[in-house]
């Protein structure tokens, strides 16, 4: 069970690109309730902690601005090695990261986070479990420049949440009212 500070994006041309361009290829994608961006990636703390974590969140955090808008660089495939997900690379407002160096401060009081990745700012649109093979990732480079022209140039965002897998499931905390 994996924790997990995320923007929720409800954006229905990104669904609509990914499964026009993506499915056919064998990637599942993402359903909008899902999308979102990481904002901060927690790690695997301990139910207990989570709870403290969520309710430090809540009491010692004043809510990130009302209103954020992501702007969109592209498309890519990430992990590069891999190439399991598809990811729209976007570029937010300094606020975000002002409100992630908050997050940290608050989470680090409670559990070493553990953020394999690094912060690379992006919205998953569809993935698939293992690398595609050679005549498929050909393909999809094809189709990836394609879907590319298609990309709004802004993507606007909703209200923080905490997010928690659970055996390939979502459970979505509110931070803020």
């Amino acid at each position: 069970m994996v924790l997990f500070i995320g923007f929720l994006i409800k954006s229905r041309m990104l669904y609509d690109i990914a499964r026009q361009y993506f499915s056919p290829l064998g990637y599942k994608t993402v359903d909008i309730d899902r999308m979102h961006m990481t904002i901060l990636f927690i790690g695997d703390p301990p139910s207990i902690t989570r709870s403290q974590i969520i309710k430090a969140i809540r009491e010692k955090i004043i809510g990130p601005p009302m209103y954020i808008v992501l702007k969109v660089r592209g498309l890519g495939l990430l992990p590069p090695d891999k190439c399991t997900h598809i990811v729209v690379f976007v570029e937010p407002p300094k606020e975000v990261y002002e409100f992630r160096h908050k997050l940290a401060e608050v989470v680090s009081r409670f559990y070493e986070i553990r953020d394999r990745y690094n912060f690379i700012p992006h919205i998953t649109v569809a993935h698939r479990l293992k690398r595609p093979r050679q005549n498929v990732l050909e393909r999809l480079l094809a189709m990836l420049k394609k879907a590319e022209q298609k990309l709004p140039s802004r993507i606007p965002v909703y209200k923080p949440v905490a997010i928690e897998t659970v055996r390939g499931n979502y459970i979505v905390y509110e931070l803020f009212s």
